[in-house]
């Protein structure tokens, strides 16, 4: 189960005003450029913060959403947006819903249609929000109405074309599973903003840890299956109802926290101590990719988050240094989406009910 890491940027950091912003270049070959920018702090921000999503309607239009950590010992929802690649910001704190006000967990955009997953202060549960202008306006998102029996929260959402997957489970009931058969925990899918839900196979049986979709339709998670040392990976393009299983790799997965495809070929996977690892074949294969590197040129530092946009421009979130990284990759474009061909390799593992 995917665990949040609680990385905090000291008061004294953001009273600075000073986040950092990188521009680079990654290419196949894991090469890489970077160039500086600075970002200034939110203004509604007055304790400590942590970042911990990032979301893009356009390569240069995001959403970057986390935790302050209040001088009041309160955890409040801060969102910043920039419509420039990070040279300006404007701070959308106060435009959320009163119910996601206990800081921001997991967002996805498909162009301008948005759904974030945020903590709720008064409840012991998270809260789906709706956007369709890209942030400036929300609307609150009923969960499922099967959750609630089993104490299930959203905790991870993937949105693609037209639909939206949202992957949720009793983690914070207070109530751990005494094994992964005790372990409550759903995949639904929407293709009306949260409106209606369909339930979707859930690939393995112990848990989802991360999803990533591209806008032309297609979505992967990287999942656990019960006694095994591998995290799987596995892929769907019709809104999931049946995944293929394309490959594996060893990874932590509570230290994951990013995972993010630019197209049907170039994948990246992000821990929370910098390491990058990337895939050019769909997820098939996977190897080490060069990470983004501090002030100083280091790559010893925390990230947070992740996402990536078809103009392959891809964002790295890090709360530990107050810094943001913008690296436009050098993908392939959408063009085997339009075959439907899977980049999976030779007899694929199908997860689910075969198509009609």
């Amino acid at each position: 189960m995917r665990l949040q890491r609680q990385t905090v940027v000291p008061a004294l950091v953001l009273a600075g005003a000073l986040a950092l912003v990188s521009c680079g270049v990654l290419s196949p070959s894991g090469r890489s450029t970077w160039s500086r920018t600075n970002l200034p702090s939110p203004p509604s921000a007055s304790g400590s913060l942590l970042w911990s999503a990032v979301a893009c309607s356009t390569a240069r239009a995001c959403l970057v959403g986390g935790t302050d950590n209040n001088n009041n010992n309160n955890q409040v929802s801060v969102l910043e947006a920039t419509t420039n690649a990070g040279r300006t910001w404007t701070d959308r704190s106060d435009l959320l819903p009163a119910s996601m006000d206990g800081g921001i967990q997991s967002a996805s955009c498909e162009r301008q249609n948005c759904l974030f997953i945020a903590e709720n202060q008064t409840v012991t549960t998270t809260t789906i929000g709706r956007s369709e202008d890209a942030g400036r306006t929300w609307a609150v998102v009923p969960n499922p109405p099967s959750w609630a029996a089993n104490s299930i929260s959203a905790e991870l959402v993937g949105c693609s074309a037209s639909t939206c997957l949202v992957y949720g489970d009793n983690a914070l009931s207070g109530l751990p599973p005494s094994g992964p058969a005790d372990q409550y925990h759903d995949l639904v899918e929407t293709a009306n903003g949260g409106r209606t839900w369909t339930a979707i196979p859930v690939p393995g049986s112990i848990a989802v840890d991360q999803i990533a979709c591209i806008w032309s339709g297609q979505c992967w998670v990287l999942y656990e299956m019960p006694y095994s040392p591998l995290e799987e990976v596995a892929t769907t393009l019709d809104a999931g109802s049946v995944w293929t299983k394309v490959g594996s790799l060893t990874l932590d997965p509570d230290h994951l926290v990013g995972f993010a495809c630019e197209d049907v070929r170039t994948c990246f996977i992000l821990d929370d101590s910098n390491s990058l690892t990337e895939s050019h074949d769909g997820g098939r294969t996977w190897h080490a990719s060069q990470p983004p590197t501090d002030a100083s040129g280091s790559t010893e530092l925390g990230t947070d988050a992740m996402t990536c946009t078809p103009r392959s421009t891809c964002w790295i979130v890090s709360s530990e240094t107050g810094s943001l990284w913008i690296g436009p990759s050098e993908g392939s474009g959408d063009a085997l989406r339009s075959s439907g061909k899977l980049t999976s390799g030779a007899s694929p593992d199908r997860i689910g009910p075969p198509l009609g």
